[in-house]
């Protein structure tokens, strides 16, 4: 009997430890992606280091990743003009 209990435990634990893993790893991947797109609206180092950034690792696979991209480098193209 106590030993069904701490295998029930055990599972728990190890599922609620895999859930957290993977909610810490969604959280790393947007801090990314956000700093990515921080970045092309920066200095103009920053911007360079960015889109170097972008052409080594390529663009988002996710539509709506790839748009935030691409208007980041239209504005970052846009107010290097002025």
């Amino acid at each position: 009997m106590l030993s069904n209990f701490s295998n029930i435990v055990s599972t728990i634990s190890g599922l609620i430890s895999v859930a957290a893993f993977l909610f810490a790893r969604q959280a790393d991947i947007r801090a990314r992606r956000a700093e990515t797109i921080k970045n092309l609206l920066g200095e103009k180092e920053t911007v360079g280091y960015a889109a170097l950034k972008i052409l080594r690792d390529g663009m988002p696979r996710n539509r709506k990743e790839r748009q935030d991209v691409i208007w980041a480098l239209v504005q970052a193209s846009l107010l290097s003009k002025f």
